[in-house]
């Protein structure tokens, strides 16, 4: 089975995300008869050759449709699915922002996505990624020590260096490895010295 660099989902699971529940804001919750016979296409090759390159060459003339909250935003998360199996987190990156716009998702959902989303622009744009991960942790997320390392690392790269310190203090303080406990360490000493003008 393939599987994806998004919450460690499968292709084979993708599927369940068309779950015909309507967001909060999406009024729409199932595919309409164009794009359902096209997505027929894309689930036949799914489960034929999971080939991204192929399943992507479905999904693409389906986005130049005309679609709802909820074929837009459900097409595009496969999209960068895809991408991200294919290590274009850019491109990735992208579809996921369309994906989150046409807000079809449930909370759950939507969470998940907006932490992808930071895991994703975490190798390319360090403020886009913070944001996401605000976003994340606004909607819900409760960061682990590697997490809160993470964030702690991005607040020091952006120049929010109180910030940094909280994060790292609060993953010095749950870290159970040494590892970890010496990095959350680093950081807080290297936010201190920012803040202070060393």
């Amino acid at each position: 089975m393939l599987k994806l660099g998004l919450a460690g989902i499968s292709l084979f699971g993708l599927s369940s995300l068309i779950s015909g529940q309507a967001s909060a804001f999406c009024d729409h919750d199932q595919f309409t008869e164009p794009v359902a016979n096209a997505y027929a296409d894309y689930e036949t090759q799914l489960f034929t050759d999971a080939d991204p390159q192929a399943l992507l060459a479905i999904l693409d003339p389906i986005l130049a449709m005309e679609l709802n909250c909820f074929e837009l935003g459900t097409i595009a998360f496969l999209k960068s699915s895809l991408l991200t199996t294919l290590e274009d987190d850019r491109a990735a990156a992208e579809a996921m922002e369309t994906a989150l716009e046409a807000d079809y998702m449930l909370r759950s959902e939507r969470r998940n996505a907006l932490k992808a989303l930071g895991e994703l622009y975490y190798g390319f744009d360090k403020r886009a990624a913070l944001r996401s991960f605000e976003r994340w942790e606004s909607a819900g997320g409760i960061p682990d020590v590697g997490e809160s390392l993470r964030m702690a690392n991005l607040y020091q790269d952006t120049g929010k260096y109180q910030k940094a310190f909280e994060y790292a203090e609060i993953a010095y303080r749950e870290a159970t490895f040494p590892d970890d406990k010496f990095a959350a360490d680093d950081l807080m000493n290297a936010a201190q010295k920012r803040m202070l003008g060393q």
